[in-house]
């Protein structure tokens, strides 16, 4: 298992939906190369920023 906050989209300001599109493409396309990693978990400070991710998950 390995564990991301999704650093700088609370007092920086670094829009929250850009840095979903980010991390949850780069998570999908490294998990499809390996098999060591089983989990992932993106720690978010909002249930505003969980609402962006599942969003932009279901995109993926």
């Amino acid at each position: 298992s390995i564990a991301f906050p999704a650093i700088s989209t609370g007092i920086f300001g670094y829009p929250v939906e850009r840095c979903a599109q980010v991390m949850l493409h780069t998570a999908a396309l490294y998990l499809k190369n390996t098999h060591v990693i089983k989990k992932v978990i993106f720690c978010l400070f909002d249930e505003t920023s969980y609402s962006i991710f599942s969003k932009v998950m279901g995109t993926l």
